[in-house]
Order: structure tokens, then C-alpha cells, then sequence
């Protein structure tokens, strides 16, 4: 068997664009009409003097017409639209809603299991071209630059989700309600519990609550007395602040006075109402096919 090459002629246009020609019918509806059921019927083979029909000039330059029609939109890169009265095969490629799509199970009118079934309505029948070879499997997550999730993809925010929609996406989580990671950081998964400390029971997808390692500390302290202002010593988060009368009013260095001392995390390190590292504002999204 040839292997397949790139024809050195093309065609230059459609066959007959300017002459006389018909569109072939399905059915015969004239004697001695091509049609595509039966293609030139029996009388155009026989004699005219026994009752013939000779063969149209018009049926030859039409279907030369359609043909050629379709190998110069394809030659060109031309790609078809999707038709709901056609039927559909794996892998058909089809134009519609301004996207590709490739069929991914039979559909159409004389397919008994699926139907009729436009693409983007069931991911079983069709998934939309880009995704579907881009590389990344369904259920992968990553940071989007967008206020929306793109094209195969959902935002992570908590909502619901159809799984007739994206059946795949629920045999991946398990769930028609999406994880919502909306303000969250991700870790990696640690099932050994070397990096995270509970990593060993934590299963994908789960949430771990916010925690500091814990602050300790420890400062020296004395009775001031007449002459002696900086009995005591702190550094750090620790800090003097004053003295105390009896532990109650706030009053000038006396006799047998106690220091006061304070802690704040802002002397040593930025604070906020949150723990947390430093970090960019991005989408989380995840793919549904």
C-alpha cells in the first residue's frame, strides 16, 4: 500500500461554479435524475431507441460541484459547522458556539443510545477541542489570572455543580459541590508526615485550620526602691511599661514599687488579623473534562 502524499495540483475552485449544473436530489424525482440513493438510474444505460434516457449534463456537473465544493473548503483548512439533523462518530471534529469540539461517543438523530446532542450540553459526547489536548487531566487545580475561570475549567468558590454536566469531574471528587478555596494556600500532599504534622491523616483535598508555633519567653523583675529606676530586664516581645501601685494605678517611680511589662509581636515581627506568608491574589480553578 502507497503511503499518502500531498497532491501536486489543487483544485483552483469549485467545478462549474459558473456553468449549469443541479443539486442532486436524495431520491429520484425525474426519470433519468441521478439521485444518491441510487446514483444514474437504470434507463441512462439503455438505448434511446428502446426507451433510454441519456444522461444529464446538469447531474454530472453537479455532483462534480458538491465534491469539489467540499475538498476546496477542507483544502483550504476549512472545517464544518455542527448540524443537529447529522450524525456524528468518533473522533468528528465540529465548529460551534465559536469553538472546536471533538466527539467523544456517537450522537444524532438515528443514534438510539445518546440522540441528538449539541456539543457543550453532555461532556460524554463532546468535549471541547483545546481541552481535551491540552495536556492537563481532569481534576487538576491551578491559579487562573481572571476574575472568571476559562474555558474547561470552574472556579473553586463552593458551589454546585451538574454531574450529568461533567461526569467526569464528579467520578474525580467524588461530589457535585466544588471545594471552596477562596483565600487559601496550598500545601502538598504529606501522607508520611515528614514536612506536616498531620499530614498522615489528612486525605486530598482536605482543609487544615490556622496555627502559629507557640511564643514563650521569660523577663527578670525587682522591687524599685528610691535611686534604683532600672531594676528589671526585658528584650524582645517584652517590653517595660511603667510601674504599678499594689498592681492597680498607674503612678511615678515610689518605694517598693512593681515594673510593668508588656508583650508585643510588633516590636519584633509585621502583624495582622491573620497569620500568614507573603502571597499574590490569583483564581483557584479546577478542570472539569
Amino acid at each position: 500500500m502507497s503511503i499518502p502524499t500531498q497532491p501536486k495540483h489543487f483544485l483552483p475552485g469549485v467545478f462549474a461554479e459558473s456553468g449549469t449544473y443541479k443539486i442532486i436530489p436524495a431520491e429520484q424525482d425525474t426519470s433519468g435524475r441521478a439521485s444518491f440513493s441510487s446514483g444514474f438510474p437504470e434507463e441512462t444505460q439503455q438505448p434511446l431507441a428502446s426507451g433510454g434516457v441519456a444522461p444529464s449534463r446538469a447531474d454530472f456537473n453537479g455532483i462534480l460541484h458538491m465534491l469539489s465544493a467540499l475538498g476546496f473548503w477542507q483544502q483550504s483548512g476549512g472545517l464544518f459547522s455542527y448540524k443537529a439533523h447529522l450524525n456524528y462518530a468518533v473522533p468528528s471534529i465540529v465548529y460551534h458556539a465559536s469553538k472546536l469540539w471533538w466527539c467523544e461517543a456517537a450522537n444524532g438523530p438515528d443514534v438510539a443510545v445518546t440522540g441528538v446532542v449539541e456539543p457543550g450540553a453532555n461532556e460524554l459526547c463532546w468535549t471541547e477541542f483545546t481541552c481535551k489536548f491540552d495536556g492537563t487531566p481532569v481534576g487538576y487545580i491551578g491559579l487562573y489570572a481572571g476574575l472568571n475561570a476559562p474555558s474547561g475549567y470552574l472556579a473553586l468558590d463552593g458551589s454546585a455543580f451538574s454531574p450529568t454536566a461533567y461526569p467526569k469531574l464528579y467520578a474525580v471528587l467524588g461530589s457535585n459541590i466544588l471545594p471552596d478555596y477562596r483565600g487559601l494556600f496550598a500545601r502538598g500532599y504529606n501522607p508520611a508526615g515528614t514536612v506536616d504534622p498531620d499530614g498522615a491523616s489528612r486525605g486530598i483535598l482536605s482543609k487544615q485550620g490556622d496555627a502559629i508555633r507557640n511564643i514563650t519567653g521569660s523577663f527578670g523583675s525587682g522591687v524599685e526602691s528610691y535611686g534604683q529606676y532600672d531594676t528589671g530586664s526585658a528584650s524582645g516581645v517584652f517590653y517595660k511599661n511603667g510601674f504599678w501601685w499594689n498592681n492597680v494605678t498607674p503612678r511615678s517611680v515610689d518605694s517598693n514599687d512593681a515594673r510593668q511589662y508588656s508583650f508585643d509581636a510588633s516590636r519584633v515581627v509585621p502583624t495582622s488579623t491573620e497569620n500568614r506568608p507573603k502571597n499574590f491574589c490569583a483564581l483557584w480553578c479546577i478542570k472539569h473534562d
